[in-house]
């Protein structure tokens, strides 16, 4: 548990100023990365994931950060795969299946995405 929160704070630390609350135009960063992730950017996909998580732009949920995470990580993205783990581990299993679901679907339909 210790650890998981170590891990937490060294994460938030190190994307706050991307992730920063304070920021007035957070939304406006929350649809960018949307509209790039949906593009198929990695590194967007892996700051989908960490909105998701804080709930930051967007209200929380584990389910959506997870499979950004995953499609960010299946894209080369190398902070999302140590992301995607400590999310599972705090997640049931229907829910990381749910994720895992969502994920393979988004990656079937946006194989050659171009924007």
């Amino acid at each position: 548990m210790k650890q998981t929160i170590v891990a937490c704070a060294l994460l938030l630390m190190l994307t706050a100023p991307v992730l920063s609350a304070s920021s007035p135009n957070f939304s406006d960063k929350f649809r960018q990365w949307k509209a790039d992730a949906e593009c198929g950017d990695a590194r967007a996909q892996y700051f989908l994931g960490l909105a998701f998580v804080i709930g930051r732009g967007t209200y929380p949920n584990y389910t959506t950060a997870l499979m950004w995470f995953t499609i960010a990580a299946a894209r080369g993205e190398p902070n999302a795969v140590a992301s995607r783990e400590r999310i599972a581990r705090r997640m049931k299993a229907d829910q990381r299946r749910i994720s895992e679901r969502m994920a393979r679907d988004w990656l079937r339909t946006h194989r050659a995405a171009k924007c």
